[in-house]
């Protein structure tokens, strides 16, 4: 039985309707909705207190099913936490840092039980990731280093050091070494500084072992109400290369993160 297809056995057994399911959980009817459609996955504590009640009312559920496993992953330049809301509905994110006392009260708010390192990522240690997230080896890692250095709007220096971050970013990659990481950036990184970063980018990756594939995804063609062009680079081992089909299906997802 598919998840949605258990969401909505639940939702029944309780004689509810979609709003007043929602109502319960603390989101919205439509996110519900996709749910029961299978468009869309819940969170993991949402996941969690799906089955509470599910308990709690004695209904019976598959376990395997409402408790399904997604792969774990760790964020990195966490921010305000945007990214998680199109990466959570497919992975779940174990720890994220950020250097920025503001994007851990956000986080705290947003993610009350997700551990956040709040550490400037050149001191960051791949034990300490490890340590907070229970020891939990990460399967994808997402991020977006600082951009000002290579944005439009930014200061275009070339000797900011913020532009030089994704280093700690891949020396991360390195020790804990994930099937596969999202890398984001303004779209000027390919152009700017004759596209010297964007070529240290890939060679560094490259090292490492992992292929690399970019696209640039416009937030405007998504539904946002704003021209925003954000380059993606989507890495992954070469043992287990993605066909150009499997490629278009990934980008499909990345395409939530804008939303």
């Amino acid at each position: 039985m598919a998840l949605g297809e258990q969401i909505q056995k639940i939702r029944n057994g309780l004689g509810l309707t979609q709003e007043g399911f929602a109502e319960l959980l603390d989101v919205s009817f439509s996110t519900v909705n996709r749910w029961e459609m299978n468009r869309a996955t819940p969170r993991i504590s949402t996941l969690e207190e799906i089955k509470r009640v599910a308990v709690k009312n004695k209904i019976k559920v598959l376990d395997k099913e409402v408790s399904k496993k997604k792969p774990i992953a760790y964020a990195l330049f966490a921010g305000a936490g945007g990214f998680h809301l199109g990466m959570e509905q497919f992975f779940n994110v174990l720890v994220a840092n950020d250097i920025e006392p503001g994007a851990q009260a956000t986080h705290k708010l947003n993610w009350p039980k997700l551990p956040f390192l709040l550490k400037d990522i050149r001191q960051v240690s791949a034990d300490e990731l490890l340590k907070l997230a229970g020891g939990k080896k990460p399967d994808i890692i997402f991020g977006g280093p600082p951009c000002q250095g290579f944005s439009t709007l930014g200061s275009k220096i070339s000797g900011d050091p913020r532009n030089v971050l994704f280093d700690h970013y891949a020396r991360l990659v390195a020790e804990l070494n994930p099937k596969c990481f999202v890398f984001e950036n303004v779209k000027t990184l390919t152009t700017m500084y004759n596209g010297r970063f964007r070529d240290s980018i890939l060679k560094k990756f490259s090292e490492l072992g992992y292929d690399v594939y970019e696209k640039i995804l416009n937030s405007a063609d998504y539904g946002f109400p704003d021209f925003a062009n954000g380059l993606f680079f989507l890495v992954q081992k070469y043992q287990n290369p993605l066909s150009f089909l499997k490629l278009l299906m990934v980008m499909e997802w990345l395409n939530l993160i804008i939303q």
